[in-house]
């Protein structure tokens, strides 16, 4: 995937929704152009666009929880169901998942145990890069196994 690609995905992917524990309550939800979020309770998660989530974080106004799938554990899981399935597909996993998590992973101001500590991230990085690359070496598998017939057409 080119860089522009990726950048695009990754704007897309903003819209992703995402569990936040928000640090504040407020009676009347907030407007924003693109939606509406809350009302908000600081004793209840509430779910958010991950550009909100990560527009309040910054803020100090909330703690971004890790979605399930961004875990040791199941990428794990789909590392290993990636590689026992065969070359004609791939296994699902969300369409965002390398665009949401690289914005969830990047983060400059990411608190020291987010996700189990530096460590696990770390983990977790190695493990996405695993499950891209043989995604990756998949798709340039099937690519040489299509087979280019040139056709000319007579169109006098």
């Amino acid at each position: 995937m080119t860089r522009c690609a990726f950048a695009d995905e990754e704007f897309i992917s903003e819209e992703f929704p995402i569990v936040i524990k928000p640090n504040f309550s407020t009676s009347e939800p907030l407007r924003f152009l693109s939606c509406e979020c809350g009302p908000f309770d600081r004793r209840q998660q509430v779910t958010v666009p991950l550009w909100v989530a990560l527009y309040l974080e910054r803020h100090g106004k909330c703690f971004i929880i890790p979605p399930d799938w961004l875990s040791v554990d199941f990428l794990r899981r789909k590392i290993r169901e990636e590689r026992e399935t065969t070359n004609s597909g791939m296994v699902a996993i969300y369409d965002t998942l390398f665009q949401v998590a690289t914005m969830l992973l990047a983060r400059d101001d990411i608190p020291s145990d987010y996700l189990g500590g530096e460590v696990v991230r770390k983990e977790i990085q190695t493990l996405l890069s695993d499950l891209l690359y043989i995604r990756r070496a998949k798709t340039i598998d099937g690519l040489k196994q299509i087979d280019v017939v040139s056709t000319v057409v007579d169109v006098s």
